[in-house]
């Protein structure tokens, strides 16, 4: 083999294992962009589920007090009253926190 060939082939090779190596850097760091994006994904889903939940029962409550459900009242004066019946011992728990947080968004 001439020299000039040597040459060319070891840069070849050289710029070859280069351009190789920036390929799999690549694809590595797109992997890593992939499973945060998808981390993300899940916790809006996990989010969406949550509040579709919520949603759910806050207009459940409001359709009871539509109707002044004695269910929908009694619930609604133990989360915002802590109204409690004679002998019942209350739960330590926060006071109004269910119906002020459907209130909030």
């Amino acid at each position: 083999m001439s020299p000039v060939a040597g040459f060319l082939l070891g840069a070849h090779l050289l710029v070859g294992g280069a351009v190789a190596g920036t390929v799999w850097r690549h694809e590595v760091v797109r992997a890593g962009d992939l499973a945060r994006v998808q981390a993300a994904a899940d916790r809006d889903h996990a989010d969406a589920e949550r509040l579709r939940g919520e949603t759910q029962a806050v207009r459940a409550l409001r359709d009871g007090m539509r109707t002044r459900d004695p269910y929908a009242v009694e619930l609604l004066a133990r989360d915002r009253l802590g109204a409690v019946r004679p002998g019942e011992i209350p739960a330590p728990a926060q006071r109004g926190a269910a119906v002020d947080s459907a209130r909030s968004r």
